[in-house]
């Protein structure tokens, strides 16, 4: 039975391997591990960020983050955790200078934005648990609490 709590800090470890894995292919992935975790470390239990975690008997199998606005999402984590994530990324950069691309894009996302401020962030379900469902429960309850927020 699968259950949907808030996403909490013990999740984090989790939900980053769960990212890593389900969308390996992605941007941030390829960042590592401990840019991705520290990136979550700076936005979990924040007013402007919602996160939830999808459980099979307590373990994590999917999460869902969202946010009321984009802007505030990427810089509540910079500056939270500005130093580790600078360490982090300017490792990968020095060890793959091509994606300095992507850095720029991903953290210039937001001031393109003319569209509504709250935004579903990153969505992911490990392969096992995908087509059953587990998604579409985890963008239901994070609609559920956007209309809450209004």
């Amino acid at each position: 039975m699968i259950k949907i709590v808030p996403l909490e800090e013990r999740y984090l470890k989790e939900i980053t391997n769960i990212h890593l894995q389900a969308l390996k292919n992605d941007f941030l992935p390829s960042l590592g591990k401990d840019f991705l975790l520290t990136l979550y470390e700076g936005v979990v239990n924040k007013n402007n960020v919602f996160g939830f975690t999808a459980l099979d008997r307590e373990k994590a199998v999917g999460f869902v983050i969202g946010t009321k606005n984009m802007k505030i999402y990427f810089s509540s984590s910079l500056k939270t955790n500005f130093f580790k994530l600078s360490f982090y990324l300017s490792l990968r950069l020095l060890q793959k200078p091509s994606l300095i691309k992507n850095v720029i894009e991903t953290f210039s996302y937001s001031s393109k934005d003319v569209g509504p401020s709250a935004e579903l962030v990153v969505i992911a379900v490990l392969k096992k648990y995908q087509n059953k469902g587990i998604g579409r429960l985890l963008v239901d309850v994070l609609e559920k609490k956007f209309r809450s927020e209004k």
